[in-house]
């Protein structure tokens, strides 16, 4: 774990307090160690002049393992009080900084985002310990630019990998409201003429895209208004009713909304139960289902059961040929066992044929009385985790399975999505959608500094079951084939409900990077939403959010259709076939025109026309996921009503930072990205800003 203070081998990521800096002596690092230390970094200078990337990060790391092996000889009063301490944070910010910089020239982003997030850090650490213990440093910061440029280059470095990934506006975010707050404390000074054209470039294309910069310009093309609300139940804890829950799934049926498995710390086990929530009075109950001697032993358990909604009735899966159903209709259980055909098996990745294989954050989705199952994570017993990309289906009608895709990285021409778990999906109009998932290598083991490697999917595909083939649907800076850009970022278990046939579907939250620490591995909590709709994604502007949360449910309650006559009959029957669920990763599938059995007319909701997100979880920011972990309680549940048109807008001053409605566009050469609330803040943002 990070600590506040330096653990022994750990300070490449850790800072140290200046109360804890008048108990160490002055001390100079043994000229051998920083002499071969010395001669690796130049080194790895002349090999990167002579485009020898590859060959330059082995140098660069060399430099860094002599650079860690003098603070792991117990000498680590060294490292943290006069000229030593200046050195080494020095040294590590641009061994870190030139790594990044070859991990750019090779395209492999994920490595110089890692090490330009480290030199931030050593920066910051060097920021932290100097000025407020030993005073004649400070002079020697603000007259010295080294350290500055060890800072830029980390910050411009880090925002040209996040540019490569599709997020600009983190990326323009970490030029300019970085450059602000150090300017604000007085510490960082001008910013290096050699960075202005950096900065200048990505700030011009960061204007017209990305969800916070569309706010503040007002493009309504990138952004849709939403209003969160929160609302309480009644108590839910009686009766065996679990005070909350995440990793669900839940369905709308007359009138209330019925969730099936999910689990919590308190019982890191799947649950058999059902509770319902009645949408009227707003009231939980626990479902006494019929069991029928259905045995559910295979979607209780440690790993999460893969959901989604078919007419009346909610799907459960867990790896296997075995489908369980709850009809919510006569609130019972089902199994439907349709064994494995030899040709079905042989197109089948082997993980999938183990007889105690478990499949853990699939994706699934119903379209035309087919269920669609993509990737998932498998575990056997005598095989480790594996991250599938398989896409097979299973026809609920004559009970048949098919491969419709097996990944095969070495002989396929084509882009294919990899293998991954935890994302969503959806169908509309043939196709099926995915978006996001993660990749993961070792298991954590909480209490030491030991964390999983992650790895979060930035791309967002589509599945054509016509042509069965893949298309990558993902929209960059100026968008692809045509579509804005608005990529939301890259995250998963984010909780997604559709609308509409699918032709409409809205992401809430999720996990994904903690930019804002160097471990890679450590998690941040997500609470922005995102519409989809049109080929193009949309940011969802409210003024108030729910808390940050993963594996939370997010169900939409279709409205009373308003036509009449023949028209009518054909919309509510669509209406009634439009049963959503949301769970941790999946998409709540629609169900299409076609199925054969009419659920029971709904009652009215307050709720019609809107979402609801319940349940989920979230840790603290920074913390890996193995621990400090809280679920949401059913009680708060939350909705969210989505809208085209709002009168005004409240939005950020770039001059004094207060939120506040009815901004005027900057009229300088921003071209008006920049908002502010009166003619003194737009003159202090043109000081602050004077190197745009």
């Amino acid at each position: 774990m990070i600590s506040d203070t330096f653990p022994l081998g750990g300070l490449r990521f850790g800072w140290m307090p200046a109360r804890d800096l008048e108990m160490y002596g002055e001390w100079v690092p043994p000229e051998g160690c920083m002499t071969r230390l010395q001669k690796a970094k130049l080194l790895g200078n002349k090999l990167y002049a002579s485009k020898d990337y590859s060959e330059a990060i082995s140098a660069y790391s060399q430099a860094d393992a002599y650079l860690h092996f003098i603070c792991d000889m117990d000498v680590m009063r060294s490292l943290v009080a006069g000229y030593g301490a200046y050195e080494f944070f020095d040294i590590m910010g641009q061994l870190l900084n030139n790594r990044a910089a070859c991990y750019l020239k090779l395209n492999n982003v994920r490595g110089a985002i890692h090490d330009a997030q480290a030199a931030m850090h050593s920066s910051a650490a060097l920021r932290l310990v100097v000025p407020e213990t030993i005073p004649h440093w400070s002079g020697r910061l603000r007259g010295s630019p080294d350290s500055l440029k060890t800072y830029w280059k980390a910050v411009v470095r880090l925002a040209k990998g996040l540019e490569q990934v599709g997020n600009i506006a983190m990326a323009f975010s970490f030029l300019s409201f970085s450059a602000f707050g150090w300017a604000q404390a007085g510490i960082l000074g001008p910013l290096p003429s050699e960075h202005v054209s950096d900065v200048r470039r990505l700030s011009a294309s960061a204007y017209p895209s990305k969800e916070h910069l569309a706010v503040q310009k007002l493009d309504w093309s990138l952004i849709k208004i939403g209003r969160w609300k929160k609302h309480e139940t009644l108590d839910a804890t009686w009766d065996g009713m679990p005070e909350s829950l995440h990793g669900f799934s839940a369905g709308i049926f007359n009138g209330s909304v019925y969730l099936v498995g999910g689990r919590n710390y308190q019982s890191n086990y799947a649950r058999d139960s059902v509770y319902a929530l009645n949408l009227v009075n707003k009231a939980w109950r626990k479902v006494d289902v019929k069991r029928q001697g259905v045995d559910l032993s295979g979607i209780t358990g440690p790993n999460p059961v893969c959901t989604c909604v078919w007419r009346s009735t909610i799907l459960c899966y867990s790896g296997g040929c075995s489908v369980y159903i709850f009809d919510m209709t006569s609130e019972s259980w089902s199994v439907r066992r349709t064994p494995w055909s030899r040709s079905f098996q042989s197109k089948l990745s082997r993980a999938w044929l183990h007889p105690k294989g478990l499949a853990e954050g699939c994706a699934m989705a119903v379209w035309e009385d087919v269920l669609y199952i993509h990737g998932g994570r498998l575990a056997a017993p005598d095989m480790g985790p594996t991250d599938q990309s398989d896409l097979f289906a299973y026809d609920l009608v004559r009970e048949e399975w098919k491969v419709l895709y097996r990944h095969e990285p070495v002989s396929s021409k084509r882009d294919n999505p990899e293998g991954r778990h935890g994302h969503s999906m959806w169908a509309t109009e043939g196709k099926l959608y995915i978006f996001g998932g993660q990749v993961e290598g070792r298991s954590p083991s909480c209490g030491e500094d030991n964390y999983e490697t992650v790895t979060f999917r930035e791309y967002f595909w589509s599945y054509d079951l016509k042509d069965n083939l893949w298309n990558n649907e993902s929209c960059f800076t100026r968008g692809n084939k045509g579509c804005t850009s608005n990529l939301p970022e890259c995250r998963a278990y984010s909780a997604l409900s559709s609308t509409d046939s699918g032709q409409k579907a809205v992401v809430f939250g999720g996990i994904t990077y903690d930019i804002s620490r160097s471990h890679s591995e450590v998690y941040a909590f997500l609470a922005d939403a995102f519409v989809h709709e049109g080929g193009q994604w949309k940011y969802v502007y409210a003024d108030e959010w729910p808390q940050e949360r993963e594996s939370s449910c997010l169900i939409y309650i279709p409205p009373e259709s308003k036509h009449t006559g023949e028209k009518h009959k054909k919309n509510q029957d669509l209406s009634n076939q439009q049963q959503e669920v949301a769970s941790s990763g999946q998409l709540n599938a629609t169900l299409v025109p076609g199925s054969k059995t009419k659920p029971a007319e709904s009652k009215p909701s307050p709720f019609a026309g809107k979402y609801l997100l319940l349940g989920g979880h979230q840790g603290l920011k920074g913390t890996p996921c193995c621990g400090h972990q809280v679920d949401i309680p059913l009680a708060e549940v939350w909705e969210l009503t989505l809208s085209s048109h709002v009168k005004h807008v409240k939005a950020v001053c770039w001059g004094c930072g207060k939120a506040s409605f009815g901004l005027k566009m900057c009229t300088g050469s921003c071209g008006g990205a920049a908002v502010v609330c009166s003619k003194e803040c737009q003159v202090e943002m043109w000081k602050t800003f004077s190197f745009l």
